[in-house]
């Protein structure tokens, strides 16, 4: 998320309604918060601010989405879409339970 090109990311409040840039959630805090989104998920700082009570004030409609992580080498998705489930009943087998890599 971004507010006014100033911001990189938001925290979203429950009700998804509103939400608390990185500055607002550094001032509520007292935590120094890195800027990008990709350090604040990996450094674990959503567990430090989960004993805060945090206080959303900006209408989310108010902020831009962009790129959630912006530096990635890699991405591996995964589904459990077997649309030919009857090829697996004809050959005596189940779908299995767990995507296959």
């Amino acid at each position: 998320m971004v507010n006014e090109g100033k911001e990189t990311y938001a925290l979203v409040s429950p009700d998804g309604m509103m939400a608390a840039t990185r500055a607002e959630l550094e001032k509520q805090s007292g935590l120094k918060l890195p800027a990008s989104l990709e350090d604040f998920v990996f450094a674990g700082h959503a567990q430090k601010l989960a004993s805060h009570r945090i206080s959303f004030k900006r209408d989310l409609a108010s902020l831009s989405l962009l790129q959630p992580i912006a530096r990635t080498f890699k991405i591996i998705c995964l589904s459990f879409n077997y649309s030919d489930q009857a090829s697996w009943v004809r050959f005596g087998k189940s779908p299995p339970k767990d995507p296959v890599v």
